[in-house]
């Protein structure tokens, strides 16, 4: 089955070929893509949240559905225009820029979010879906629905462009459609009924199997299991139904109150895509979507699929000819439209019914688990996989992905074991999974596997690492040093310097993974405890997840997010008793847009601003990430600043041009924020702030805004600011 599955790839990349790129970009068909899962989204949707981060919920949706949804033509005419009415509802959207992602990240965007098939040898493939443990999500139905979430007003089909000089009966011309309704589930539903009206002898289908070609924690193209199944649109994917319900449920389970908050999309995403489920209302999760069904509108469902037929109707020319010939009795033409509806319908809920059951998803899990530390730091040491050897490739994305959620700073390196090199050192993680996924190794030439230069190499690293904590006043994150063991290293040889390396370094946690060769078995059989045998293993995830199981003994589950503390937008009438519009809009409760003015102290030494009786040194053209700014200060016998009166401190830098965003020395321990003295940081907070306190959020100063304190995450690269303090005596 996995040849057959490997064969179909290599087949869809000759189609491709000879059809034109599916992609907008035609190096797309070359780029290394990160996988195609609700992480990666989530990831990239906050680098624009960070960019961006005035932006309502709908507008961060909206500026990525309407850049990366991409109108294809190879598409059918049915769905291209389909997708075009779709797109004529929601209207325009906020511009991405053009360098805020990179090659790589945009393709990936466009792989999630453009939705369209492509027959490959009678194994069609489906574009444009999400990998989540509850399911296939298709990703631009997902942000078209929350793009309109609370958007009410409906629109008269005669003023859609698409449908503007349409001949329409005025009973359809009264007709309103809603947008968040026609960008889901009864938009989709209309297409399929419509198709059904245009071929009667067809047979519509609804939720086919399919799985991804890949791994399914490196997921790239998701394919529709049975082989004789062609997508004619007549068909409902899974993934367009998990998307549209995802879409409605989040939407309706989402207050207002909640979507004016400082509350950011990324984190309902993964909110309701891990195990804490939206805010007030917990049981609001994806693992959960179809016990929640029902709570939806379903007569309003079923209702704005009409509506939405009569406009996508337009496809076809003999149906609107036959409208036109029909135009003064339009109970016939709504009659036919009913029964078409009526078939799709029965089609639907035969899926999406009472009778539907998760057999093929993890079920919701209770309990958030998750004992592990906060931030691991995994040093892989790896041979070139030959002779029968499994690659390294087929486990590290699975490790990776499994210790990427609900770690904060944590880090991947990997040795190579022939060159003693570093092929890769301290990557964070967070951003690591796609560079896992396109791992792979290439045996140099000319060198042997040097065992002793492995083993020099690693105590200079981790000399070097401890050396760097002794004088940090923070716990250093867990140490895991993973051996993809070399069947061609000596059993004895390596277990006598493994032993001498840990009477060095007693807390790195050492596990050695390897085959069936007399040198690892005699490992296996003297060190069962941290050795791992990948021979019989043909599960990747389930091998990947024993290892996790030894670094952390109650994980958190695969996909599960971090738990965010969030505070909802006052209501609407007290927010103007209360608060006040400070600058850019943010919301204040005691901070008048008429600030004092602020002047230099002058008793500091050059190259300092004086600020009360403190003394800053501000980097504003330098850019680094908050630990790399904090040595560089120290290196300059300072350290990131801790002032007494934050907004002081602002108000000074705003009113001498210096209005950025800086690094400030305090951040996230995971219980709470402290300064570098030890003293928690009681605020000025931005209101929603801190979103997460967990040890990869640092404290971000905004002097645009106020409150002017905002947590962010640490690994960001941004101006800073030093700060000159009293030698201790």
């Amino acid at each position: 089955m996995k040849k057959l599955l490997y064969l179909c790839m290599i087949f869809s990349v000759l189609l491709n070929e000879t059809k034109g790129s599916r992609y907008s970009n035609p190096e797309c068909e070359d780029e290394d893509l990160p996988s195609l899962t609700v992480h990666t989204l989530i990831s990239l949707m906050e680098r624009w949240e960070e960019a961006n981060p005035q932006e309502p919920m709908p507008a961060v949706a909206s500026a990525l559905y309407n850049k990366y949804s991409i109108i294809h033509d190879d598409m059918g005419d049915l769905e291209q225009f389909k997708e075009t009415l779709v797109k004529d509802i929601l209207g325009e959207s906020p511009t991405v820029p053009e360098d805020m992602f990179s090659t790589a990240e945009e393709c990936a965007l466009e792989s999630m979010l453009s939705h369209n098939t492509h027959d490959v040898d009678g194994h069609p493939e489906e574009n444009g879906v999400i990998y989540t443990l509850a399911g296939p999500v298709a990703g631009g139905t997902l942000l078209a629905g929350l793009e309109v979430m609370h958007r009410f007003e409906g629109i008269p089909l005669p003023e859609l462009p698409s449908l503007a000089e349409a001949a329409m009966p005025p009973e359809m011309q009264a007709h309103l459609i809603y947008p968040l309704y026609a960008s889901t589930l009864a938009g989709d539903l209309a297409e399929m009924a419509v198709q059904f009206m245009a071929q009667p002898d067809s047979e519509p289908s609804v939720g086919p199997l399919g799985h991804f070609y890949t791994s399914s924690h490196c997921p790239r193209t998701y394919a529709f299991m049975e082989d004789d199944f062609h997508y004619q649109g007549l068909t409902f994917t899974r993934a367009e139904i998990f998307g549209g319900i995802d879409a409605l449920l989040i939407s309706s389970g989402l207050s207002e109150q909640w979507v004016g908050s400082d509350l950011r999309l990324s984190q309902v995403l993964a909110m309701y895509y891990g195990h804490q489920g939206l805010p007030e209302k917990s049981e609001y999760r994806s693992c959960n979507r179809m016990n929640l069904f029902d709570t939806l509108d379903i007569n309003e469902i079923k209702a704005q699929a009409k509506t939405f037929m009569f406009g996508v109707i337009r496809n076809y020319e003999d149906r609107v000819q036959w409208i036109e010939e029909n135009i003064d009795n339009f109970a016939d033409i709504e009659g036919e439209f009913d029964a078409a509806l009526d078939t799709a319908w029965e089609t639907f809920n035969s899926f999406a019914g009472p009778a539907y059951a998760y057999e093929d998803y993890e079920p919701c899990s209770e309990g958030e688990g998750g004992q592990c530390p906060s931030e691991v730091d995994l040093v892989v040491v790896t041979e070139h996989p030959r002779g029968g050897s499994p690659a390294i490739e087929n486990y590290l994305p699975h490790l990776v992905e499994y210790m990427s959620h609900g770690t904060g700073g944590s880090t991947l390196s990997i040795i190579d074991d022939r060159t003693a090199r570093w092929v890769t050192e301290l990557k964070h993680i967070q951003n690591i999974h796609r560079w896992s996924c396109n791992f792979h190794t290439k045996a140099p030439r000319g060198f042997k596997r040097n065992v002793r230069a492995v083993w020099n190499n690693l105590e200079q690293h981790y000399r070097s690492f401890y050396e760097h904590y002794k004088d940090n006043q923070h716990e250093p994150p867990m140490q895991v040093l993973l051996f993809n063991y070399p069947s061609k290293w000596q059993a004895q040889d390596f277990m006598d310097r493994m032993a001498a390396f840990q009477e060095k370094f007693p807390v790195v946690k050492i596990f050695i993974v390897g085959g069936e060769t007399n040198n690892f078995v005699k490992i296996h059989d003297e060190l069962p405890d941290i050795s791992f045998d990948y021979s019989d293993t043909h599960h990747w995830d389930s091998f990947a997840e024993n290892i996790n199981r030894k670094i952390c003994p109650d994980p958190r589950p695969l996909f599960d997010m971090p738990t965010f503390t969030t505070t909802p937008a006052p209501e609407t009438d007290e927010l103007e008793e209360e608060v006040t519009e400070g600058e850019d809009g943010d919301i204040t409760e005691e901070y008048s847009t008429e600030r004092p003015q602020v002047e230099d102290s002058g008793e500091c030494d050059e190259g300092f601003v004086g600020v009360g009786s403190e003394c800053f040194q501000v980097h504003d053209n330098e850019f680094l990430r908050w630990d790399v700014a904090r040595q560089h200060c120290k290196e300059e016998g300072l350290d990131l600043a801790a002032p007494s009166d934050p907004v002081m401190l602002r108000d000074f830098l705003q009113q001498h041009d210096l209005g950025y965003d800086y690094w400030l020395g305090a951040r996230g321990t995971g219980d709470g924020f402290f300064w570098i003295n030890g003293e928690p940081v009681d605020g000025p907070w931005q209101p929603g702030h801190p979103f997460v306190s967990g040890r990869n959020r640092c404290v971000d100063f905004r002097t645009k805004s106020l409150p002017p304190l905002f947590d962010f995450t640490c690994s960001n690269s941004q101006r800073f600011i030093c700060q000159q303090f009293p030698e201790e005596e």
